[in-house]
């Protein structure tokens, strides 16, 4: 088993994930689909249906992607324990955002320093979050 192998398992999804992207807007890597007011057009007749089987063929080959990268011996030498940084560390090194949450200090500039209405956004998002997940539930 080469160390590549789970990248390029992971490849031709991305190819894939950017085919239907082409479908909907006619360009692979620069967005002409959303625009102000709405979007261009009505998406592609079976695009929805081309995702969804595409979503259920991931979800199959998603455990053996990381069972490639969990058993292999060259990236787990090189990607264990890289990266880690205390929470003294990070303060010192003045880390924001996703890193300084990273390293254990729960911290959310726009929780602590809110602007505007911005407070009421993210409680409504973790509603909506909430709510979706019991129905799911």
């Amino acid at each position: 088993m080469l160390c590549n192998d789970p990248f390029f398992l992971g490849f031709w999804r991305t190819r894939k994930i950017n085919g239907f992207y082409e479908r909907v807007c006619g360009a692979r890597f620069h967005a002409n689909y959303i625009r102000p007011g709405g979007v261009a057009q009505d998406l592609p007749i079976g695009l929805l249906e081309d995702i969804y089987l595409f979503i259920e063929q991931f979800y199959k080959r998603i455990d053996e992607i990381q069972d490639l990268l969990n058993s292999n011996r060259i990236w787990c030498d090189r990607l264990m324990d890289v990266g880690i940084v205390s929470k003294d560390q990070a303060q010192k090194w003045g880390f924001s955002g996703v890193m300084l949450r990273g390293s254990g200090i729960m911290w959310d500039l726009r929780v602590v320093n809110a602007y505007d209405r911005i407070i009421f956004l993210i409680f409504r998002f973790q509603l909506v979050i909430l709510v979706i997940v019991m129905i799911v539930i």
